[in-house]
């Protein structure tokens, strides 16, 4: 009589292989769903804020934006970029954010909201290198579960296992 303590049958390997694929699975449906918060941009249309002269307006939840377009939304009236600057990436209340510095010359801006639209990333977008990443590790990540659940078949466990099934 031999000592079976420890060795893996074959009901074992298929409960491990099951459990291994089924808690990958969930963290792989949890990485997937995150990685488009690291790779996508959001547009953001008509955001209005209160534009008094030489104030500062911080796009919370963003830290870079791009094709920038500023209107007075009272008399739908397009600002000339020279009267506002925007800043990317400025540190503001411990957050990165997009600053919109209001410096404008023509009196009839004054005292009236102004609504942006633009291109913008999020918080959770990552640089050119993060982006990449986040898709090889789902890829990976993907072909790892299929090594795993491929394991008893390349050893030629399964067709042995089901044909000791009693």
């Amino acid at each position: 009589m031999t000592n079976k303590k420890g060795e893996m049958n074959g009901v074992g390997l298929i409960i491990v292989v099951a459990l291994t694929v089924v808690v990958g699975l969930i963290l792989l449906q949890a990485t997937a769903q995150s990685a488009g918060d690291v790779r996508n941009t959001v547009a953001i249309v008509n955001d209005s804020f209160a534009a008094a002269n030489n104030t500062n307006y911080y796009l919370t939840g963003y830290k870079s934006c791009s094709s920038v377009v500023i209107w007075n939304n009272t008399a739908d009236v397009l600002i000339n970029a020279g009267n506002y600057t925007i800043t990317n990436n400025v540190v503001h209340d411990g957050a990165e954010e997009v600053r919109i510095a209001v410096n404008y010359s023509a009196a009839v801006y004054a005292g009236d909201g102004w609504n942006i639209s633009c291109t913008a990333q999020p918080d959770t977008y990552a640089d050119s290198a993060g982006r990449a990443m986040s898709g090889l590790i789902i890829v990976f990540m993907a072909i790892a579960l299929l090594a795993v659940a491929m394991y008893p078949i390349y050893q030629g466990e399964l067709k042995n296992i089901l044909a000791n099934w009693k």
